[in-house]
């Protein structure tokens, strides 16, 4: 018998672990923005990134390859997004899993997710969530 918190199995005294974690299950891309770069109308967050990163731990625990970012700019997630949409199509990954904590919002009828850079410029746009599935 095991019971579980969410951050980790806690094993009682004389009773067997589990199994050891599938491996090879698929990939996931995990953004965590607790930390806004731009104007006061965006305020910091304190558990994204936290969340994020015991995300990312549940899902390694379950066999998922974890792309992990942390406060990063907009570029920076592309560019690793990039390369998980790279690695998902060499590898023929089916079972992949993206999640991301942090601010968004809802305008011209998509959600948009923004990046610690956000700013309302032409050049710092926000990423829609479709724009996510359509890389895909």
């Amino acid at each position: 018998f095991i019971k579980t918190n969410f951050l980790s199995p806690i094993k009682y005294q004389n009773q067997p672990m589990s199994d050891p974690p599938i491996t090879n299950r698929g990939l996931a891309f995990v953004i965590g923005i607790d930390t806004y770069d731009c104007d006061e109308s965006i305020q910091n967050l304190s558990t994204a990134a936290r969340d994020a990163t015991m995300i990312a731990e549940k899902l390694s625990m379950c066999g998922y390859k974890v792309t992990l970012t942390i406060n990063e700019n907009k570029k920076e997630i592309e560019e690793k997004f990039d390369e998980f949409k790279i690695e998902i199509l060499e590898n023929n990954y089916t079972d992949n899993v993206i999640y991301f904590a942090g601010h968004g919002c809802f305008n011209n009828k998509a959600q948009h997710i923004l990046f610690s850079d956000f700013k309302k410029t032409k050049d710092k746009t926000p990423l829609t969530t479709q724009d996510f599935n359509n890389n895909l």
